[in-house]
């Protein structure tokens, strides 16, 4: 009899779903998101839409593990890197409303040992400046690439980091700014950011399969791998340990429990009959704090802004609450249309793949009625565009550059090095080539001048200037490094090995 109570049950759900995703005008979106994955290559993913309170689409697509076929289910689980940010600032908002924290007071009222870049800094930096990416100081790639031992290094290392921008006046997108935030709620309410979030949010929604590790996945096999694609084909990539990143960007989740937290947010953060979050801080971190730059390339987006863990714009007209995400193998888009209290989350294990934003927003054309705009055809053409462009600029470069040459031998850089916040650097000589390790990877270190390098990383696609100076023919004691614009160069100077 209970087997029987248990068949029905699912049969409700399925009619009930299958009847919204017709009544919802949904029939071609399985075949328009099987073309977006061909096209971009998309090894797996997975989505939900959920509108007026309700699930009215949910599946997935393709494989979390090319080799053995494995296929993604909706409960399988994927990196979110960054959406993690709103989780946050929507704990911050919770502890705002209990009059533990205040937006507006300076940290080191709640933490007298906290030291940024200057006193002034020090001084007058809150929550709120390093949740909405106005500190003045700029991403910190390069200290996060060599990765410190815990994350209160992260605190400690934040003294170090120059800012490049005036005070509160400039958006500068900044990791560790939400790495440290998180770990301080956690300190007020004397338990780790992680059992916070569990408690304060995750428990009462329900998102029971929401983790926060890759050692946490042991005895969770449902999980996607990460892929990139290097040339021509998806490659897969070693699973990344996120855990320094924490309140950044290290939760595992999938499209079930995300729908929930969509729902939530649409519903004025209520659940049930529990009213998790207020709606008057709600809505102060979904509204506007800070001007985005932008080009606006794209006519159907306007007004681009960040909240406090949200990017916010209106698409095609719609209050647009967003954030997505990109973490070594894997991309996250989350995101509402507060006014039409429709939301949808997309999760794929490619590496920056442009499909999640395509998938939202063609979801987004049909349920407001709207003529999609064909996003996946313009975005293939700007990529092509790019590559054509950079061809070009090799070529050119090629015929009008010398080959570089240092002005001494490689061996006389080799070495391990440290710098104050930064860390430590080891470079050594392989196959005529200089090399360092950031994040796992190994990166040469690529001649650009007599005394200039450029520290190359394989999955950033980005180069690190570096300049070094020595007296007469000799070993390098000193190597500048230029993680920022606008940021003097970092000294990372040479230690004897032990």
């Amino acid at each position: 009899m209970k087997k029987i109570s248990l068949f029905l049950f699912v049969l409700a759900i399925s009619i009930q779903i299958g009847f919204c995703q017709q009544k919802h005008n949904l029939d071609s979106l399985d075949s328009f998101i099987e073309k977006v994955m061909t096209d971009w290559k998309v090894p797996g993913l997975a989505i939900a839409i959920v509108k007026d309170g309700e699930v009215i689409f949910e599946n997935s697509y393709g494989y979390k593990n090319l080799e053995t076929k494995q296929k993604v289910n909706t409960n399988t689980l994927f990196s979110i890197a960054s959406s993690s940010k709103a989780f946050t600032a929507t704990l911050a908002a919770i502890l705002n409303d209990e009059k533990k924290i205040s937006w507006e007071t300076p940290l080191i009222n709640y933490f007298p040992d906290f030291k940024a870049y200057n006193s002034y800094l020090t001084e007058e930096l809150t929550i709120k400046d390093l949740l909405t990416h106005r500190s003045g100081i700029p991403r910190q790639k390069f200290f996060s690439l060599n990765t410190p031992s815990e994350r209160i290094k992260v605190r400690e290392a934040f003294q170090y980091f120059e800012p490049n921008k005036k005070f509160r006046t400039h958006f500068q997108y900044c990791n560790e700014t939400y790495s440290i935030v998180g770990d301080m709620l956690g300190e007020i309410e004397d338990i780790s950011w992680e059992q916070l979030l569990k408690k304060r949010l995750l428990s009462p929604l329900e998102m029971n399969q929401t983790i926060f590790s890759i050692a946490d996945l042991d005895d969770k096999k449902d999980h996607a791998f990460p892929y990139i694609i290097w040339e021509e084909e998806p490659e897969l990539m070693d699973l990344h340990n996120a855990d320094i990143l924490g309140a950044a960007g290290c939760i595992i989740s999938n499209v079930k429990d995300l729908a929930k937290w969509l729902i939530f947010n649409l519903n004025n953060g209520r659940i049930r009959d529990l009213q998790i979050i207020s709606q008057r801080n709600l809505n102060y971190i979904q509204s506007p704090h800070i001007v985005v730059p932008s080009r606006l390339r794209h006519k159907e987006f306007s007004h681009v802004s960040y909240g406090i863990g949200w990017f916010i714009d209106h698409y095609r007209g719609q209050l647009h609450v967003h954030h997505g995400g990109v973490l070594y193998g894997f991309s996250s888009q989350v995101s509402t249309l507060p006014q039409e209290k429709l939301g949808v989350v997309v999760l794929a294990n490619l590496n920056g793949t442009k499909a999640t934003y395509i998938i939202e927003r063609y979801v987004y054309d049909l349920l407001t009625g709207k003529e999609p705009t064909n996003w996946n055809k313009r975005y293939k053409q700007e990529k092509e565009e790019m590559i054509k462009r950079y061809e070009q600029f090799m070529e050119k470069n090629k015929e009008e550059t010398e080959e570089p040459v240092l002005s001494l031998p490689l061996k006389n850089l080799c070495g391990n090095f440290i710098s104050d916040g930064y860390g430590s650097m080891k470079i050594w000589l392989k196959n005529d080539t200089l090399r360092t390790k950031l994040l796992d990877y190994e990166c040469p270190l690529l001649v650009q001048g007599e005394n200039n390098l450029g520290i190359y990383h394989p999955v950033e696609h980005r180069v690190w200037p570096m300049h070094f100076e020595f007296p007469k023919n000799t070993t390098i004691d000193t190597l500048k490094v230029n993680i920022s614009p606008g940021v003097k160069a970092i000294d990372f100077i040479r230690i004897e090995e032990e």
